[in-house]
């Protein structure tokens, strides 16, 4: 085995337990540990690290984070958030480097994942029957309203991985076991974000293969994840009633610099920034971009540009060879534009994994 391969099995290991959602900033330190050293694998068999497009763009990013750090009303939640874009950055040049050979077999471990983490959901929900709380753990509860598991969002990119197999080889009865599987983890798991972004990646995969058999089932798709999602308003509040959005917005005028990453707390607790007679609070905006926009200010506009640019680029792509992690990365997108989900550190590095593949 080669130390290409081994580098993977040590990186899928690490986001694996990162995925227990305990000992979150002890996490993103050995994250960064774990992608320096993955790059300086990467120097000594490859001789030279190549810089992705965009790349210098995320180091001005990065940037304004550490230096928002000095005016965080918190600043361990701060560095603990930056210390994990840090390694987002480190994960995201390593892939790019690597991806010829990982392409090939990446996708097969992140379902190889899932399925751990959905065998440890069964035997903790059902074995057991001791499923604990935990908001980033990967197979527990995220809050105490026992009404969401991110395992849910986490396997709606593997679905359309899946699915993807599927249009390459619908012969396959362990890929449409594998589907079905996913599908009852996003159904238990009550979360309409994975409906969401199951439902966007499949609107791309329709435009991008355009063929009759994607648009038969994208249909049947679609229409089971909107039925499922209007099952789940019966029990839960809509969607887009976020209090915490304009919570953010309204921030801005008191904190034109931000609170500081992961200190949403302190704008949605301050009756001041209450609209609408609303008071629902959350610890998060729900968002990644209003938990930029509370976090740094109107320097988050630099951020929302650099995102924007990233995943435009990747949308605009056509070719095949990186489809799987295309759409994979806008299942990714989706969640982290309308959830928690880019808070679990094993979420967010997927996303810049894949993002050196596409």
């Amino acid at each position: 085995m080669k130390i290409v391969e081994v580098l993977a099995g040590i990186i899928l290991v690490f986001l694996f337990l990162a995925g227990f959602g305990r000992q979150l900033l002890l996490v993103k330190m050995f994250g960064v540990v774990v992608g320096l050293l993955s790059l300086l694998i990467v120097k000594m068999s490859k001789g030279k690290i190549k810089i992705p497009k965009y790349f210098k763009g995320y180091l001005l990013v990065l940037l304004i984070l550490g230096i928002s750090i000095f005016w965080s009303k918190n600043r361990v939640n701060s560095l603990e958030d930056w210390l994990m874009f840090i390694a987002g950055g480190e994960f995201w040049l390593v892939s790019f480097n690597l991806r010829e050979r990982w392409r090939k077999y990446w996708d097969k471990l992140m379902v190889i994942m899932g399925l751990v983490f959905g065998g440890l959901y069964i035997y903790k929900a059902y074995l057991v029957k001791d499923l604990g709380i935990e908001a980033m753990s990967l197979f527990e509860h995220f809050s105490s309203y026992k009404n969401h598991l991110l395992l849910g969002d986490f396997w709606s990119v593997l679905i359309v991985i899946i699915m993807v197999w599927l249009l390459r080889n619908n012969t396959k009865i362990v890929n449409w076991g594998l589907l079905g599987f996913g599908g009852w983890l996003v159904f238990v798991s009550q979360s309409r974000t994975a409906l969401l972004s199951i439902i966007v990646a499949v609107l791309y995969l329709i435009n991008v293969k355009n063929n009759k058999q994607i648009k038969q089932w994208g249909k049947w798709v679609i229409g089971l994840a909107l039925a499922v999602f209007l099952v789940f308003g019966l029990s839960k509040s809509t969607l887009l009633v976020r209090d915490y959005y304009l919570e953010s917005l309204v921030g801005l005028k008191t904190y034109p610099t931000g609170v500081g990453l992961s200190n949403f707390k302190l704008i949605s607790e301050d009756p001041a920034f209450h609209v609408l007679g609303r008071n629902d609070t959350s610890v998060d905006a729900h968002s990644i971009v209003f938990e930029m926009i509370s976090g740094i200010g109107w320097l988050s506009l630099i951020f929302l540009f650099w995102f924007y640019l990233v995943v435009k680029e990747v949308v605009d792509k056509k070719d095949q060879e990186g489809l799987v992690y295309r759409v994979a990365l806008i299942a990714l997108t989706t969640n982290f534009l309308l959830f928690s989900s880019y808070l679990s550190p094993t979420m967010f590095w997927l996303w810049f994994i894949c993002l050196g593949m596409v």
